[in-house]
């Protein structure tokens, strides 16, 4: 291999130039004289023949091996220097980087140029004896092989070339990702090597229109904030000697998955009011646009705004969701809201609460938000009684002991009436008449008494309300208090100033009745 060179040899084949013939002396017959002469007829005639025949400045090749020259001069032009160009030709036109490549340098009529300057890639290079030199080309590329000759007077050498490709070693790359799947918001970290050897190498990344440099050991981390499946390109830019197929590999990105929360106002609305609700972002608190779905219908939360309401007690399910962005997706919330009732609580009131048997209690119904009567129900022990829409009613107890009273009322859309009770006290007390004595017959006018005896045979103490009536008519009531076992003798004025006849006459209490029959006579008429 022909090594680079830095001065060209002087050119050894410029051409014919002029003669000039030496002289051996000032006189005399000189044999060398007639050499000469003759040498000059056989140029003449030469160069004639040249010009005749048309060889022009190319060297003629010997006729038997063809390596030399037999003249090699040149003809002159009426226009000027000849050209004369050489030819260039390599043994081949692609390699790659490290082969060797053989440039032949020749004349038109391929004799051999062994004293033209050789140049490639900045570099000139000696041809040999053949014409002949070795090119090693270290690098990939397009590359111009060049010859040129310095001219002559009467000879200007055409320079030529030719175009070398050292195609570049191809090298396939591989890139992997630390994650196949990830979340917006995170980072994935890249790692770029040779496929063909399995080491690290340094390059490029395109990802999404962004491009990331790895660092010296083939890494990279990019940040993906949206989600998508998303391409990543590795890429490595040529050196002189190898140039890096692309790789590429996918990621998918997914929403970041947010909570969602609901504040409130009004923790336990009543009917007819408002409840303000506010949706917010779980992990910042920032009000958040959304969509509100209740009983079927949607509104729009606009700034995680929306206000709820209702007429009367009921329970409203709501579902609260955010629409997706490119990073993110919202989960769903729902919540409960209650519309509870009013409370009115009822209040029973009674004109006593202790009795004795076969009494009666009056009873009153009122709510006590308003203080006003109400319509309820009555419920005295295994009893139901209906108070009026003055809120009244009455209650006859007979059996005795403690009997619990309680006022009810059903609710309403918008109220409720928590009841209310009361306890009547009923006394177990009876009571029985004994020895109703009074004559049988009376004048009229008379002044007649009649006695009687009454006695408690019950187990608690009260009061026995006595009746004395006349013929059917009331006449007179005593009241009279007695101990359970205790019984009082009392006496009545009967009323005689009546027709004479027979009059039934009779004392009562609440358990007990004694009757009797007296007649009224006129004394003038037993006369």
């Amino acid at each position: 291999m022909n090594a680079p060179e830095t001065d060209v040899a002087t050119d050894r084949r410029r051409g014919p130039e002029p003669l000039s013939v030496a002289s051996s002396g000032s006189g005399g017959y000189d044999p060398r004289r007639d050499v000469t002469l003759i040498a000059i007829a056989v140029l003449v005639f030469g160069t004639l023949a040249v010009g005749v025949l048309g060889f022009g400045a190319t060297p003629v090749l010997d006729d038997d091996d063809g390596d030399g020259t037999l003249f090699p001069f040149q003809d002159w032009g009426e226009d000027g220097p000849e050209e004369v160009r050489l030819d260039v030709q390599p043994n081949r036109t692609e390699l790659k980087p490290g082969e060797t490549v053989e440039v032949a340098v020749s004349y038109e009529n391929g004799t051999a140029v062994t004293d033209a300057r050789l140049r490639a890639d900045g570099e000139n290079y000696r041809l040999d004896e053949n014409g002949r030199a070795a090119i090693t080309f270290e690098r990939g590329g397009e590359f111009t092989v060049r010859a040129d000759k310095e001219n002559t007077e009467l000879t200007r050498y055409v320079a030529d070339g030719t175009i070398v490709s050292v195609t570049r070693f191809d090298v396939p790359l591989a890139v992997e990702a630390d994650a196949e799947r990830s979340t917006a918001g995170e980072d994935v970290t890249f790692r770029l090597r040779r496929a063909d050897a399995g080491e690290a190498v340094a390059g490029s990344l395109s990802v999404d229109g962004e491009t990331y440099e790895t660092n010296e050991v083939g890494s990279v981390t990019v940040p993906f904030e949206r989600a998508g499946t998303f391409e990543a390109t590795a890429s490595k830019s040529s050196t002189d000697t190898e140039a890096f197929a692309e790789a590429t590999t996918a990621v998918t990105v997914e929403r970041r998955s947010v909570a969602l929360s609901l504040s409130r106002d009004n923790a336990a609305p009543k009917p007819g009011e408002s409840v303000s609700l506010t949706v917010r972002r779980g992990d910042t608190q920032e009000p958040i646009n959304a969509t509100v779905e209740t009983d079927g219908e949607q509104r729009l939360a606009s700034d995680g705004k929306f206000t709820v309401s209702a007429d009367r007690a009921t329970r409203l399910e709501l579902s609260v969701a955010a629409p997706d962005t490119d990073s993110e997706t919202f989960e769903t919330v729902t919540t409960t809201i209650r519309f509870e009732r009013y409370e009115a609580p009822l209040a029973l009131d009674a004109d006593v609460t202790t009795v004795e048997r076969g009494e009666t209690v009056e009873f009153t119904a009122r709510r006590t938000d308003t203080d006003e009567p109400v319509p309820a129900t009555l419920t005295a022990g295994n009893r139901t009684e209906w108070l009026d829409w003055q809120g009244t009613g009455s209650v006859r107890f007979d059996e005795a002991g403690t009997v619990p009273v309680t006022v009810t009322r059903a609710n309403t859309t918008t109220h409720t009436f928590p009841s209310d009770e009361r306890t009547v006290t009923v006394l177990d007390t009876e009571y029985e008449i004994l020895g109703f004595e009074a004559p049988e017959t009376v004048d009229r006018a008379d002044n007649v008494t009649a006695e009687f005896t009454v006695r408690n045979t019950g187990a608690d103490p009260g009061t026995a309300e006595l009746v004395y009536e006349f013929d059917g008519d009331e006449q007179a009531t005593r009241a009279v208090a007695l101990d359970p076992g205790g019984q009082e003798t009392l006496s009545l004025s009967v009323p005689t100033a009546v027709e004479p006849g027979e009059y039934e006459h009779a004392v009562s209490t609440r358990d007990d009745t004694e009757t009797t029959i007296i007649a009224i006579e006129d004394a003038s008429d037993r006369e």
